[in-house]
């Protein structure tokens, strides 16, 4: 079997960087897939969310996708319909945990996703399109990608909005680091790189602004990225480096699909919440099984070092 041609998307760099053996668990292909075009797709959205926080940013997604939908259209959604509507998919979506949780914990979850809902469409960026003031717009759905050296990408604003002769890629983060990391930054420019390779917009940097809406403390922070060919060329880099890691980790798991050497997470934290604890080695006690991937290093080293040795 060739080794399969990674996609990027801010998802999987994510779980790739905080736990390469759940990335291989979660994007491991099935022979179907590989046969129709060796590439590694984004899984599909599963029904059922790993925690309680997914399952409200998942519904806040859906919620605010199909919002933008009819209001594309010129429908917008009243807050009784809107609640209706959160309410309904959000059962749909509630992971078995939450069982466990008090109802009133339940209760007030709900109740500040929908607060953020309502205040997003408040934002100094969204508020001239919500109150349909005069603007060229589009919507995309992050499943949409785009071809670039040779790579899929999936970096789709949420929204585009054409103003004063430049388009500005916008990105909602429902859920988001309050540090605004170099990296993260580049990740964002790689929308500038999926818009140059779409049909339809301008294939040159300076037709772009980048801006971010993220949600922390409470309230929707605003910022702009700036948009430079330096900057660009990083934000490529990147994602060369990342795809180019994500090959040599499928080889590893190719050749020994037990994925016993496969890198495990670099936090705690991450298993927690992980829907690939139950099995995995480092799902009780991540620290002894580094040991153990460690020694088992270590003896496969000297025995290749006792080989070496043998046929000189």
């Amino acid at each position: 079997m060739s080794t399969p041609n990674p996609h990027w998307s801010q998802t999987s760099s994510r779980l790739f960087n905080a736990c390469p053996r759940a990335w291989v668990s979660t994007y491991r292909p099935t022979n179907a897939s590989l046969n129709q075009n060796d590439k590694v797709h984004e899984p599909k959205e599963i029904e059922v969310a790993d925690t309680v926080d997914h399952a409200l940013v998942h519904t806040m997604r859906q919620a605010w996708l199909q919002r933008t939908r009819d209001l594309f259209v010129g429908k917008r959604w009243t807050k009784p319909f809107l609640r209706t509507w959160f309410l309904k998919h959000l059962q749909s979506t509630m992971p078995k945990s939450s069982e466990d949780l008090p109802e009133l914990h339940l209760k007030m979850s709900t109740e500040e996703s929908l607060r953020q809902l309502n205040l997003l469409e408040e934002t100094r960026t969204l508020r001239p399109i919500v109150h349909r003031q005069p603007r060229r717009w589009a919507y995309f759905e992050r499943r949409q990608h785009a071809d670039v050296d040779q790579h899929t990408l999936y970096a789709a604003p949420d929204l585009a909005v054409f103003h004063q002769h430049q388009w500005t890629l916008i990105r909602i983060q429902f859920r988001s680091s309050p540090k605004t990391a170099m990296s993260q930054q580049l990740e964002h420019l790689l929308m500038v790189h999926w818009a140059m390779n779409q049909p339809g917009f301008p294939n040159t940097f300076t037709s772009y602004r980048v801006r971010i809406i993220r949600w922390s403390y409470g309230r929707w922070v605003e910022h702009q990225v700036s948009v430079s060919q330096n900057l660009l060329k990083q934000a490529r880099d990147l994602m060369q480096l990342d795809l180019q890691e994500m090959k040599w980790t499928w080889r590893a798991a190719e050749s020994d699909p037990s994925l016993a050497l496969i890198p495990l997470a670099l936090d705690h934290r991450t298993c927690q919440s992980c829907r690939w604890r139950e099995g995995c080695p480092g799902g009780d006690d991540l620290v002894g099984a580094k040991e153990d991937q460690e020694r088992i290093l270590r003896r496969l080293n000297q025995m290749d070092e006792i080989k070496s040795l043998r046929t000189e």
